[in-house]
């Protein structure tokens, strides 16, 4: 019996002192993932520095401080999503220094028009994905917010509100637009810029579809298996090398691979789709008497050479395949292969030439020169019918 005793508390006191230790080892590790950005040294970079280094981004914000484009870019980086019905997800509303979001979902800018909207106004919302948003230019540096200004030079009743939202294509903004028009917010212009998320995401699926089917099968269930599993995934530990896992994949940049997908079958489909939509849009816009324009938006693997591209070597093949889209549509354009309507404008090719200015302020983003530039071509053809 003695031996059995002194046994059992030498376990005892194994088992105790094991179970302190993994405590302080876990307090330690969750000050460690508390703090794991300033160990880390990666408290005065964001996702774009540590892939591409600080130094580039001098060219492409030449009229910038360090520290104004340490600001911005952070700023980026602190856009977090929120949901919404039927379109799936949409950036939250936001005061920052450069980027300011409204809860109505518009992106903000100086001398924005009401909302509710005032009908005495002439009232333009602008729908399309990132590069619409306006994802790393300032408020007052995005396309709505500069064709705004621009068209305000003959007519100060003219109000310009920013709906683009990263990661949407046309379907979205088709959704998005009728959802506007059914709560009584209708515009009395509704500009659509789209091209690169169309041909880029080739199942033409929302961003974030996958983890919402997550939600609904199996996987998803809170079973006993999947509690544990979350349970450990909650040690600090595990939190702490998934972080490192990241950030390690963050600061990589992913290399041009030569073989990009060319599917003939969902080119095919995504212009159909891209098609489809504008043919939908125009129905209930006519129905409403609303004005529409569509504008095919410049991309950066098309009609651009890559050395007036700073950061070329940063897209990714999602970006690349999407210049066969482009390929494809104008070669259907071209020889009447396709009846697009009279208000569709090919803006791919605006970039060509360009040599004065940075195009992109990092893989597929418009500089805030080029926004210009593009608001420019847009305000054009809108002062024709205005």
């Amino acid at each position: 019996m003695t031996n059995i005793k002194q046994h059992y508390i030498k376990t005892s006191i194994f088992l105790t002192n094991c179970f302190l230790i993994f405590i302080i080892l876990s307090c330690i590790f969750q000050i460690l993932y508390i703090f794991e950005k300033k160990i880390l040294n990666l408290s005065n970079k964001t996702s774009l520095t540590k892939k591409y280094g600080e130094e580039v981004f001098k060219k492409a914000y030449p009229k910038y401080s360090t520290d104004q484009i340490n600001i911005l870019l952070k700023e980026r980086d602190d856009l977090p999503l929120e949901y919404e019905p039927y379109t799936q997800f949409k950036e939250k509303a936001k005061i920052g220094t450069y980027y300011n979001i409204s809860p109505f979902g518009y992106r903000i800018h100086s001398n924005n028009g009401p909302f509710p909207l005032d009908n005495n106004n002439t009232n333009i919302f602008i729908f399309g994905g990132s590069t619409s948003f306006g994802y790393g230019v300032e408020d007052n540096a995005t396309i709505p917010a500069i064709l705004q200004k621009k068209l305000q030079q003959t007519n100060k009743n003219i109000f310009v509100y920013n709906f683009g939202r990263g990661g949407y294509f046309s379907t979205q903004e088709r959704i998005l637009f009728e959802n506007l028009i059914i709560s009584g917010i209708q515009p009395d212009i509704a500009i659509f810029l789209d091209g690169l998320n169309d041909f880029s995401f080739q199942d033409n699926l929302p961003l974030h579809t996958k983890k919402i089917e997550k939600m609904f099968n199996t996987e998803g269930l809170i079973t006993k298996q999947n509690a544990i599993k979350r349970l450990i995934e909650s040690y600090p530990l595990i939190k702490i090398y998934q972080h490192y896992k990241q950030w390690r994949a963050s600061s990589q940049i992913q290399l041009n691979s030569t073989q990009i997908e060319n599917n003939n079958s969902i080119i095919e489909k995504n212009i159909q789709i891209y098609k489809n939509n504008i043919d939908l849009i125009n129905i209930i816009a006519k129905a409403k008497n609303i004005k529409t324009y569509f504008f095919l938006q410049p991309i950066p693997t098309y009609k651009l050479d890559p050395k007036q591209h700073l950061f070329y070597q940063g897209i990714n093949n999602q970006i690349h395949s999407a210049k066969f889209g482009y390929i494809s549509l104008k070669k259907k354009i071209d020889s009447n292969k396709i009846s697009l309507p009279q208000n569709f404008f090919w803006l791919a090719d605006i970039q060509k030439n360009i040599i004065d200015f940075p195009l992109y302020i990092d893989s597929c983003h418009y500089s805030a020169e080029f926004s210009k530039f593009i608001a420019k071509k847009i305000a054009k053809e809108l002062e024709k019918n205005i």
